[in-house]
């Protein structure tokens, strides 16, 4: 099969406009992340209803058989179904996949500590990568993709019941800082954005 597609048309030559920057700006958050991933486009999922992106995660320690999770956008499922425009992704894991990679490293449950809010997406760039890296052992921030207003993701923020929520938003981009606030006392501070990072990982410790 794979000989027989050589010098066919690639599929990312015929993306319309809003689907090329779509797939540009993930691409930018999982470079600014510094995740690894390769473009595949000749990478096929089984179920019509996806949209946009289809991924698969792979490991390199498990031979031929190394998806370890595989799934897709499905942004018109929602509706066609009756409800409301809805954007949507969803993925299948392979557990006993899953379970031979991570041995005895797995991470305890937790709660998030804290609320990354991005008012932009200037700001969602800038917060992704600190996201990544501290939920890497451990779920540590929440981080809201959609643009959504600052009452809105507050409002999600306390019902997740983190500790804190840092805003980010153009005037704190200019300024390179970010609003803490404690959602408990609703007290705010500023942290730099080139330390927040570190900042967030002494809260957290703190706690």
């Amino acid at each position: 099969c794979r000989e027989a597609v050589v010098g066919a048309p690639q599929i990312n030559e015929s993306l319309c406009d809003d689907c090329r920057d779509h797939f540009s700006g993930l691409c930018g958050l999982l470079d600014d992340a510094g995740l690894d991933y390769q473009v595949n486009s000749q990478l096929v999922r089984g179920l019509d209803y996806y949209t946009r992106t289809t991924f698969e995660f792979l490991a390199g320690d498990l031979g031929a058989q190394n998806a370890v999770a595989a799934g897709g956008r499905y942004d018109r499922l929602v509706e066609e179904l009756g409800g409301k425009p809805t954007p949507a992704f969803g993925f299948a894991i392979g557990f006993e996949r899953l379970m031979m990679l991570a041995g005895d490293k797995l991470a305890p449950l937790s709660s998030p500590f804290a609320a990354l809010v991005p008012l932009g997406e200037a700001a969602l760039r800038r917060l992704f990568p600190i996201h990544v890296n501290l939920n890497r052992d451990a779920q540590v921030t929440t981080l809201s993709f959609q643009q959504k207003s600052l009452k809105s993701q507050l409002k999600k923020a306390d019902k997740d019941g983190v500790m804190y929520a840092l805003i980010v938003g153009p005037d704190e981009l200019s300024q390179e800082i970010a609003i803490c606030r404690n959602m408990r006392t609703k007290e705010q501070t500023q942290l730099p954005l080139r330390n927040l990072e570190e900042a967030l990982q002494e809260l957290y410790h703190e706690c």
